[in-house]
């Protein structure tokens, strides 16, 4: 989201944000967008901007529908990095390195790496690494191309049978038949849901599959090089507001990341090719709140 203007009194500090529209859930619930006609442009949006906050040393760690806004025009702005982790030398992260250890976040959107920490003291837990992420936009595509809308691991029971499943020696295509996707989509959900973090898709993985190949008129592949080494750039002179917010929050959170929607949306198409929906959703989707497990 862009910063309109910043203001302050004696004991506040306010950030004024560009408008959003909707959240993605109130997708799901049937609000205005179509899911599945949308659906392979919003997932290219959201690995655009996971790829811009990795190349930022920045993990989110709790990518869900609640957290993924749409502007007037239908893009995806990633928001709440409030469960993030940041690298405090906020260098591009290493796809093969581990980083943290906490359980936070949404569980229904956790990587199973993520929650085999649940329950363990810091001395006994594993790190893991940026594909937790990749894990959860996983579960979030497949509420966008699915027959109907729902959570594909409501439950703990249906994650820890998805997982026995994969240990069985059965792909993940094969537990996915039942949802009615393209075999396009399978693969990538495949990719993207790989129980083992170290064959996860991600980045380098995506731009190169035919899921997001240039077939329906509009949708762009993802970009060949990292979105941060491409030669997007801040404006040339921008808003004494932008600056005063840059000095805030530098310490904290990389600036980039405040601009990394920015080049999501510059690879959207145009709002008239947007689908509209037509009727609600299949059920009334609630949110689901982040936070520390025990």
């Amino acid at each position: 989201m862009e910063l309109e203007a910043s203001l302050q009194d004696e004991t506040r500090l306010f950030f004024v944000m560009e408008l959003m529209d909707c959240d993605l859930l109130a997708v799901l619930n049937g609000y205005r967008f179509s899911r599945r006609a949308n659906a392979r442009r919003w997932i290219c949006q959201i690995a655009l901007g996971l790829s811009a906050i990795h190349a930022s040393g920045v993990i989110h760690r709790d990518i869900k529908p609640e957290n993924l806004l749409l502007d007037a025009d239908g893009n995806i702005r990633i928001s709440d990095f409030g469960s993030a982790y940041t690298e405090l030398r906020a260098t591009c992260l290493d796809p093969t390195k581990l980083y943290a250890y906490e359980v936070t976040g949404t569980w229904a959107y956790m990587a199973p790496e993520m929650l085999a920490n649940r329950r363990k003291s810091k001395s006994h837990a594993k790190r893991y690494g940026l594909a937790v992420d990749y894990w959860s936009l996983g579960c979030v595509a497949f509420e966008l191309v699915a027959n109907e809308p729902d959570a594909l691991f409501d439950s703990e029971e249906e994650l820890r049978r998805y997982l026995s499943w994969q240990q069985n020696g059965h792909t993940a295509t094969s537990y996915l038949t039942f949802a009615g996707l393209s075999e396009d989509a399978e693969s990538l959900l495949s990719g993207l849901l790989a129980a083992d973090p170290s064959k996860r898709y991600r980045d380098t993985d995506l731009r190169a599959h035919p899921y997001f190949q240039h077939d329906d008129g509009y949708m762009p592949p993802l970009p060949s090089t990292s979105v941060a080494n491409t030669n997007f750039a801040p404006p040339a002179h921008p808003s004494s507001s932008t600056l005063s917010l840059a000095r805030l929050v530098r310490p904290f959170v990389p600036l980039s990341i405040l601009l990394l929607t920015v080049v999501a949306a510059s690879r959207a198409p145009p709002p008239n090719q947007l689908v509209p929906a037509h009727g609600a959703g299949a059920g009334q989707r609630e949110s689901r709140c982040a936070g520390p497990l025990n």
